[in-house]
């Protein structure tokens, strides 16, 4: 199934992409394959948010408007979470301006 449906899938959408971090012609499928795997297991059974959560230090939740169905943000402080819009994944290459004024805010020791 991943080499029949999900790798060709994958590999249109990352085409369109310009801000893609990776050439997928140059990737190893297996290893790809592997390592989805990989973190999609070490994620679901290491309680992430609840270690977010548990930290005892200033915290924010940064994620693109992309990524705004994740199940995980129900899960948050409210007053800890920031949506970039325009974005998805990697906030900080697909909408800086956003990413780099809210990081300014957040930490005005950073200015």
């Amino acid at each position: 199934e991943f080499d029949a449906e999900t790798w060709p899938k994958f590999r249109r959408q990352v085409a369109s992409d310009r801000s893609a971090a990776f050439d997928l012609d140059r990737a190893d499928r297996g290893a790809f394959y592997a390592s989805g795997r990989s973190l999609i297991r070490w994620t679901a059974g290491h309680g992430l948010v609840q270690r977010y959560e548990s930290f005892e230090c200033a915290r924010a939740f940064v994620y693109g408007d992309a990524n705004r169905h994740l199940d995980e943000l129900a899960l948050l402080d409210p007053n800890s979470i920031y949506r970039i819009e325009g974005a998805g994944h990697f906030v900080m290459n697909d909408n800086p301006a956003a990413f780099y004024s809210l990081l300014a805010r957040l930490c005005p020791c950073a200015r």
